[in-house]
């Protein structure tokens, strides 16, 4: 889930969704939610875009 490389509150959600519905549905959750500031494929990955936008949110 590369929790560790998430914002803090981010990976307490897509760690959650993945323990009641898989991580490859939770991460594609985390990157439909994450709207234009995710330019990738939603592929249900956790890459260097999934994680550049996940970081560039603002609480």
């Amino acid at each position: 889930m590369k929790g560790d490389q998430l914002p803090a509150g981010v990976d307490y959600v897509v760690f959650d969704g993945a323990v009641n519905s898989g991580p490859k549905q939770s991460i594609v959750w985390m990157q439909r939610a994450l709207g234009p500031l995710y330019k990738g494929r939603v592929d249900g990955v956790i890459g260097l875009a999934t994680i550049a936008a996940a970081q560039a949110c603002k609480p």
